[in-house]
């Protein structure tokens, strides 16, 4: 297919939404990875369908799957509900719109520019990247306005920066002067104009100047550079998820975005046109969203949910799933299903599989290739075999499950939502 073919479908809002229904059941498209780790959805008809090499190198969920039930995957298989991405996308965008605070959603566990599109069509200003490899690549599908809350550092990337600007408005964080002025100098020798932000540390102990008179510093001295436009400054308080008390939880966001308001004002003060103070991740933006001065969250995770945002209050339904196969039944209360580490994440929690059938589940246990769910339950001790039956699995981390998987299911169900567009 065509490039221009390809970018003209995704900048509409039927990329996912012109599927065929196939005996009135699950449909699904086909996502594979390219090798900077991104994806983008290959057509929006069967008839158009045109596949590319995943980052693997095997082609396990190619053409001929498109348009199947999600049942009929093999395992295990990484799942993306389409209607539930809707639903989220929907409500994240109209909470925005309602706390009147700019939305950039953060795509480093999307990692699909069609999803992106959705989002911004819903009201999001742009993008937010993690890596200049993510932005390169959500840049060739169109989207335009990215920041990729990073540092870019040394030579060559500095160089793929330069290139990546005739393709969008790009914005990137910088922490030192040295940076900055490798920043500027490129830009000024290639005639382009980079946006940047300066990035403060609010608390999280990582990349990020100090706040208050540093942060001003490097904004005084980052505005006088040619080649580059100071925005203003950014910051992320991921470190207030680890608070379990939502109460507390909200007062350390707040002491954490005082630190970056507070440095907003003094650059104001010092005579910086301050247009951008960012911040936020999906565990806090419901805190941070509604903080004064703040003009940009970049929550894009809860599109998807997870078992560790459901801990941090976020209410909305998991888009994101893991199917897998029962390959053993050694005794009445153990399972055995074919996804581990490799295909899911664990860490913050473990994965939550769903039922099978009458069968209620505790949290599985993976290892590398596997996992162990356990029903102990004395009246459910049956002698079921069960091999062969399939088992969906909430994951604790969807950013991360993601990222473990090259390719993905993105399915609609067209019992529940009639499509959006035809």
């Amino acid at each position: 297919m065509p490039k221009d073919l390809i970018h003209a479908l995704l900048s509409t809002r039927v990329t996912a939404e012109r599927i065929e229904r196939k005996n009135g059941q699950h449909c699904c498209l086909v996502v594979h990875g390219e090798s900077n780790g991104c994806a983008i959805v290959n057509s929006v008809e069967l008839s158009l369908w045109e596949s590319t090499t995943p980052m693997n190198g095997s082609m396990s969920m190619n053409a001929e799957r498109v348009g199947r039930s999600k049942w009929e995957l093999d395992t295990p298989a990484l799942l993306v509900d389409l209607n539930l991405v809707d639903q989220n996308i929907a409500t994240m965008a109209t909470f925005f719109r309602k706390t009147g605070v700019g939305w950039r959603p953060h795509c480093k566990g999307l990692k699909v520019p069609a999803l992106v599109h959705k989002e911004i069509a819903a009201g999001a200003i742009g993008a937010t990247c993690a890596k200049l490899g993510e932005a390169e690549a959500m840049a060739a599908a169109g989207v335009k306005d990215i920041l990729i809350a990073n540092q870019v550092v040394g030579a060559i990337k500095v160089a793929r920066l330069m290139k990546l600007l005739a393709l969008a408005d790009v914005m990137v964080a910088v922490d030192s002067l040295e940076n900055t002025e490798e920043l500027s100098a490129a830009s000024h020798r290639a005639s382009r104009h980079l946006r940047v932000l300066v990035e403060l540390d609010v608390g999280m102990n990582g990349a990020g100047i100090q706040p208050g008179e540093p942060a001003v510093d490097l904004s005084r001295k980052l505005r006088d550079l040619p080649g580059l436009r100071y925005m203003g400054l950014m910051a992320w308080e991921g470190h207030c998820d680890r608070v379990a008390d939502p109460t507390e939880r909200k007062a350390a966001c707040e002491y954490a975005m005082g630190l970056l308001l507070d440095s907003a004002e003094l650059c104001r003060k010092a005579g910086l046109p301050v247009e951008i103070v960012s911040c936020g991740g999906t565990e806090t933006f419901q805190f941070t969203a509604r903080i004064s001065g703040i003009t940009e969250v970049q929550a894009g995770g809860g599109i998807f949910n997870d078992l560790h945002y459901a801990s941090q209050d976020v209410r909305h339904p998991f888009a994101l799933t893991v199917l897998s196969t029962v390959i053993s039944r050694p005794t009445p209360t153990r399972i055995i299903v074919d996804v581990g580490r490799k295909s899911m994440s664990d860490g913050a929690a473990m994965p939550m599989p769903k039922d099978l059938n009458d069968l209620k589940l505790n949290a599985c246990r993976p290892s590398m290739e596997r996992s162990r769910c356990r029903n102990p339950a004395e009246s459910q001790r049956s002698e079921t075999n069960w091999n062969g039956s399939l088992v969906t699995a909430i994951p604790p981390s969807a950013c991360m499950t993601r990222w473990l998987g090259s390719e993905a299911a993105i399915w609609k169900s067209f019992g529940r939502f009639s499509p959006a567009a035809r």
